[in-house]
C-alpha cells in the first residue's frame, strides 16, 4: 500500500510539476497566490504596479524648501476606462500623464527580448490585466487573435445596415445652383452632410429660414420652372 502511495505521488509530481511536503500536502508555488508589487519605470519611489493589475502610490516623505516635512501615505489609485482599456493617471513634479494599466503590468513583469510593440489580452477581456492574461505580440498577431476578425466583421455589418436604414428612411434632397439649376440629388440629408454640408444649415434652407447654404439652394422638392 505504501508503495502505491509513493508511485501516485511520483506520478502527480511528474505530470504537474508540483511537490509534496512531509505531511503529504502539495506544496504550491507561493508566487501564484501572492500579489507582487514592482516600481513603475520612471516613477520609482512614487508608484508601483502589481502582477494582478493594481496600481498604488507608495509611502514617502516630502521635505519642502521651508523645512516643513510631510509624510505621504500610499494608496490604491482609481482607474478609468477608455475604449475598453483600463487607464491610470500618474503624477510627478506637477506633471500628470495617463497610462494604460496593461502596458504597465507587461513592462514590469513580462520580458520582451524581441522588442514586440503590442500587448495581447489572452482572454480578449481588456479589463483583465492580470500578468497571466497578457503577452507581448506584433500588431498583426493582435489584430488576428481570437474572435477579433469576426467582431470587426459584425461591427462593419451593423454600420452598413445602419447606413441603409438612414438612406431608406430619409427623403431625397435636391441641391440647386443660385440660378435654379439642379446640381445633385442626395438620397438623404445624411448623404449631403457626408459631402461636407452642414445639417443644421440644410434644415434652415428647407424650412426657408435662410435662402442658401454655401452658395446653393437645398429643397426636399423639385423646383418648378
Amino acid at each position: 500500500m505504501e508503495l502505491q502511495d509513493i508511485d501516485l505521488k511520483e506520478l502527480i509530481e511528474r505530470e504537474t510539476g508540483e511537490h509534496f511536503n512531509r505531511q503529504g500536502y502539495i506544496k504550491c508555488p507561493f508566487h501564484r497566490f501572492k500579489e507582487i508589487w514592482k516600481d513603475i519605470a520612471g516613477y520609482e519611489g512614487y508608484y508601483q504596479v502589481s502582477n494582478s493589475g493594481k496600481i498604488r502610490s507608495v509611502n514617502r516623505i516630502i521635505i519642502y524648501s521651508d523645512g516643513r516635512i510631510f509624510r505621504y501615505n500610499g494608496r490604491d489609485l482609481k482607474t478609468t476606462l477608455n475604449k475598453g482599456y483600463v487607464n491610470v493617471k500618474l503624477s510627478k513634479h506637477s506633471k500628470v500623464e495617463t497610462f494604460k494599466v496593461h502596458r504597465l503590468v507587461a513592462e514590469a513583469f513580462i520580458s520582451n527580448p524581441l522588442n514586440l510593440p503590442q500587448i495581447n489580452h489572452k482572454d480578449e477581456n481588456k479589463t483583465n490585466n492580470n500578468v497571466d492574461n497578457l503577452e507581448w505580440c506584433t500588431g498583426k498577431y493582435n489584430m488576428n487573435y481570437g474572435t477579433v476578425i469576426q467582431r470587426v466583421k459584425n461591427n462593419t455589418n451593423h454600420k452598413l445596415i445602419g447606413e441603409k436604414l438612414k438612406n431608406k428612411n430619409g427623403k431625397k434632397l435636391y441641391q440647386y445652383s443660385l440660378k435654379g439649376k439642379l446640381i445633385k440629388i442626395y438620397p438623404s440629408i445624411h448623404e449631403a452632410v457626408r459631402n461636407g454640408f452642414d445639417k443644421g444649415a440644410i434644415n434652415r434652407c428647407i424650412k426657408k429660414k435662410v435662402k442658401t447654404h454655401k452658395g446653393f439652394i437645398f429643397s426636399l422638392h423639385k423646383l418648378v420652372g
